[in-house]
């Protein structure tokens, strides 16, 4: 497993989402979403799913080369002082590596902690921490930013993961998820794999129904309570014609790639008048 070569996040990527218990519609629990460049293709065997596991031992072989910053650039030494007129820059990696993870070791529940990761266009706010634990995780992370809500607080130490290092940490294998296909010659043929597809559009089953599908756009605690069976239902009928009548070509048919076959769709504005045609190529 160490020695598997990483994916540019261009062309696959992986979003992980914890729903909290009071969230209304999502299911609690950890979600994650796979999307892909279309160059890249159908996946040619069901995608396997293997996670992290940082237990006390882990955590304590996670890197502190850390720099501490102000915002005038200053670089402080630890542990630092965090206020509501002092926010605090964490810098990650002055030996090398791109940071996976971060654990910040802080005593206070007061502080928000905002992840920056690297774009085109320089470091962007990719999401903020409110609470314990105040850990965050992405593809690449630049650097964080610590600022407090109310109150001094101090920071003793960043906990973090580099890239190329996560895989001696260890890695557990978590699950699979599987294309509602039995398989042919491009895609890897498994047993109950009915089964599979059922089971997670299952597992994944939002709380209520999803507000699109109510009238008079209720809250997001009015919308109505439903169960796994009427996602099961749903998923199943709207994804009708992509499983009967789109996937089995890209996955059978062997006469051309599958990035020279594209769906040609209509599309009309709100008067009904077709403006222009949709051209999705459907993968290579």
């Amino acid at each position: 497993m160490s020695d598997a070569p990483i994916a540019s996040v261009d062309v696959l990527n992986v979003h992980g989402l914890y729903a909290d218990p009071i969230e209304p519609h999502a299911r609690p629990g950890n979600h994650v979403r796979v999307t892909s460049h279309p160059l890249l293709g159908l996946p040619a065997a069901p995608l396997m799913y293997w996670r992290g596991m940082l237990d006390d031992k882990s955590m304590r072989r996670l890197r502190t080369d850390v720099t501490f910053r102000d915002l005038d650039g200053s670089t402080l030494t630890a542990p630092v002082e965090v206020r509501p007129d002092r926010p605090i820059e964490v810098h990650f990696g002055s030996a090398g590596g791109t940071c996976i993870f971060a654990n910040l070791i802080v005593d206070t529940n007061q502080l928000d902690v905002e992840m920056y990761v690297p774009s085109a266009l320089g470091p962007v706010h990719a999401g903020t921490r409110s609470d314990f634990p105040y850990s965050v995780s992405a593809h690449s992370i630049d650097h964080l930013v610590l600022r407090s809500r109310s109150g001094s607080h101090q920071v003793n130490e960043v906990r973090w993961a580099a890239l190329d290092e996560f895989p001696d940490i260890g890695l557990d294998q978590w699950t699979i998820s599987q294309l509602p296909h039995p398989g042919t010659i491009r895609y890897l043929q498994t047993d109950d794999w009915e089964a599979e597809v059922e089971g997670r559009i299952v597992l994944q089953a939002p709380q209520r129904r999803p507000l699109q599908e109510e009238t008079g756009r209720p809250a997001p605690l009015a919308a109505s309570i439903e169960g796994p069976a009427f996602e099961l239902d749903r998923v199943m009928s709207l994804t009708a014609e992509v499983r009967d009548k789109d996937l089995p070509p890209l996955l059978t048919d062997l006469s051309q790639r599958q990035r020279d076959m594209f769906a040609e769709e209509e599309v009309a504005d709100q008067t009904g008048t077709a403006d222009y045609y949709l051209h999705q190529a459907s993968s290579s």
